[in-house]
């Protein structure tokens, strides 16, 4: 027998978890041209906590509040709305089908 264990993920569509992210910070998000994936494609991110970002990635944050430009920003984005309050600590995997 395959020796695994469960864990407990949220589980978001990308188009919620894009309205979400406008929502919230007022600016159009594209996770799928984001992260660079394609149809039918599911992404973890594991152990989201209330933590402090990286300088370089609250630099990002602000270019994205105010510009709207984002690149590879995913994980910042959960992160910072766990740090918020805005979504609780956990792992999230989002699903893109289309």
């Amino acid at each position: 027998m395959l020796n695994c264990t469960v864990e407990k993920s949220y589980v978001v569509k990308w188009t919620d978890f894009e309205a979400f992210v406008k929502k919230v910070y007022g600016q159009a998000y594209d996770f799928v041209s984001d992260i660079e994936c394609g149809n039918d494609s599911a992404h973890v991110y594991n152990d989201i906590i209330q933590k402090e970002l990286f300088i370089w990635e609250q630099e990002n944050l602000e270019e994205f509040r105010k510009s709207g430009k984002h690149t590879d920003l995913c994980m910042t984005l959960l992160q910072d709305l766990v740090n918020r309050g805005e979504i609780s600590p956990g792992n999230y995997r989002i699903d893109v089908c289309w």
